[in-house]
């Protein structure tokens, strides 16, 4: 099993492939986040996702979405930084969830 990638996603890799490869000035270069709030257990229908959280909010990182540190995610213009776990960062299943999590988190909240 090739684990490589695993370490092409550090920190210190991706500051190494930065330096190497400069940005295009012909290219606008935007940026956004997710992050799982407290408590990040009524905040995420990950599981696997709760502790990755801990662990990178535990080394730096406070706000996270469970595998990106909304710090470590800038580059270019920085648009925001919004409320949500990595699997909805993205994906095609966001925009089918995203109102039920919407809707339990206005239910919690009352």
């Amino acid at each position: 099993l090739d684990v490589q990638a695993v370490h092409d996603l550090t920190k210190g890799y991706s500051n190494s492939f930065n330096s190497r490869v400069p940005d295009d000035p012909r290219i606008r270069y935007f940026s956004f986040a997710y992050y799982i709030p407290d408590p990040v257990l009524f905040k995420s229908l990950a599981p696997w996702l709760w502790l990755s959280h801990k662990i990178i909010k535990n080394a730096g990182e406070p706000q996270n979405d469970g595998l990106v540190g909304v710090e470590s995610a800038k580059w270019g213009q920085f648009l925001g930084a919004f409320e949500g776990d990595h699997i909805f960062s993205g994906t095609a299943v966001e925009p089918i969830i995203s109102p039920y999590v919407l809707e339990l988190n206005r239910l919690r909240d009352r």
